[in-house]
């Protein structure tokens, strides 16, 4: 059987969410949201080629596995699962808008970095980066209304911080290097340690 067309795309169009979603290496394919966003109850995973969010939403139950391309445009993931879930592969993923919303939390794992270029959103869990980093540039923003961001070791974020999105608690578990860092005037703000 011959192998379909190098660099293919494959128009995804589903108003039912999918179990698992796996974008294959062979021929370099992409795979693009047409015009309504999706549910991946269990794991997507990017072995090779590109997933294209084309700017529409991404809800994953399971493990992020990127070792390939993925365009978010304007759009948010959100990992809200029912157990741990990992974010991890060979590739750095950026994300324009990432939600986290499940008590079990997010761990990156292996090798992998993530970017969030516009807003991170705590609604529920830990977001774990092991010896990884989280990247949120100076324009981005962070947003809690519950959960935190656990760092073993010191990182850097470059990002400001809103007085609205930091809560009476430090959203750091540890304390981290920050270039600019704004914080609103109250005493009881103090990173854990």
């Amino acid at each position: 059987m011959p192998l379909p067309p190098s660099n293919q795309t494959v128009r995804i169009n589903s108003t039912v969410p999918v179990y698992n979603l796996t974008v294959n290496a062979t021929n370099s394919p992409t795979a693009q949201l047409l015009t309504n966003g999706l549910t991946v109850l269990n794991n997507l995973t990017i072995s090779g080629g590109t997933l294209n969010a084309n700017n529409l939403n991404l809800n994953v139950g399971g493990h992020w596995t990127n070792n390939g391309a993925f365009t978010p445009g304007t759009g948010t993931v959100t990992f809200d699962g029912m157990g741990n879930q990992n974010l991890g592969g060979g590739h750095a993923p950026s994300f324009n808008n990432l939600t986290l919303n499940h008590a079990n939390g997010l761990t990156l794992s292996g090798g992998v970095d993530a970017t969030v270029n516009a807003t991170l959103t705590l609604t529920s869990g830990v977001m774990a980066t092991g010896g990884n980093k989280l990247i949120i540039p100076a324009t981005g923003a962070v947003a809690r209304t519950s959960g935190h961001i656990f760092w073993p070791t010191a990182k850097t974020c470059g990002q400001r911080l809103e007085a609205s999105a930091v809560p009476s608690k430090s959203v750091m578990q540890r304390p981290l290097t920050t270039r600019p860092l704004q914080l609103p005037l109250n005493p009881s703000l103090r990173p854990a340690t």
